[in-house]
């Protein structure tokens, strides 16, 4: 399983990317989280009722380079789309 994640990171097919603690809700899985406005913040995530993707600044500057447009539906999923201007 490591290499094949490996190998699609090596293509560019996807990367990963480190998450600070304070944005993580896996974290709620695995530590003590204080304060309780943070738990509740993570609680929210992980049970969707405040949709959140942590966006790091790589993650920000790939996008404006490829023209990859980032919207919310009204659902809150993420919508990725590139950009067909000049």
């Amino acid at each position: 399983m490591v290499s094949y994640i490996e190998g699609l990171t090596n293509k560019s097919n996807f990367w990963l990317d480190p998450t600070p603690s304070k944005e993580n809700p896996s974290d709620l899985l695995t530590k003590s989280v204080t304060p309780s406005e943070l738990f509740i913040k993570l609680r929210d995530i992980i049970r969707g009722e405040t949709p959140f993707m942590y966006v790091s600044d790589f993650v920000k500057d790939t996008i404006e380079q490829e023209r990859i447009i980032v919207e919310r539906s009204s659902s809150g999923s993420v919508i990725l789309s590139t950009f067909a201007g000049g």
